[in-house]
């Protein structure tokens, strides 16, 4: 499963930002939805096969356990400078508000799906009540395959005393 990070912002920041880094720099690092502070701790060049130079780095991030680790491209990566930081905290304030409005969506959607479902459930407590009826009924539509798994599941467990 690919996991999608942010891409590279083409602001005049980030394209003045792209130059190697070595070892023990402290960086900012593109991961998913934010940009987290990082130290890298070494690198690695590579060629790709159409001779394309390119240059991983591995990176900790910094306040995070090390099973976080990762080898990231150089894509993904901005020098710790006070407009990169400023950058940071915005994206970070963006993906707070998307979540709490997604949070609020889910909340009244929520809402919606328990007071529709209590309003149901009141609707056949009424009925069953002007019927006379005090238990529940209900006719569900099956096909002829269901009926015959139900019938083969109800003669396993109780006439054969197997559970499937």
């Amino acid at each position: 499963k690919q996991v999608k990070h942010l891409e590279f912002p083409k602001s005049k920041i980030a394209k003045k930002s792209r130059r190697e880094f070595k070892p023990d720099d402290v960086v900012l690092v593109y991961h998913h939805h934010a940009i987290y502070e990082a130290k890298i701790q070494r690198l690695k060049h590579m060629t790709s096969t159409n001779q394309k130079q390119s240059t991983l780095y591995f990176v900790h991030y910094n306040g995070w356990r090390t099973k976080y680790d990762e080898w990231v491209p150089a894509d993904r990566l901005l020098p710790n400078t006070k407009e990169n930081q400023i950058l940071r905290k915005k994206v970070l304030e963006e993906f707070a508000n998307r979540k709490k409005r997604r949070a609020r969506l889910v909340k009244i959607s929520q809402n919606d799906e328990d007071q529709t479902e209590e309003k149901q459930n009141v609707d056949i407590d009424m009925l069953m009540k002007s019927q006379g009826r005090t238990e529940h009924k209900i006719k569900l539509p099956l096909t002829e395959e269901s009926k015959k798994l139900m019938v083969n599941d109800w003669e396993n467990v109780t006439q054969k005393k197997r559970c499937l």
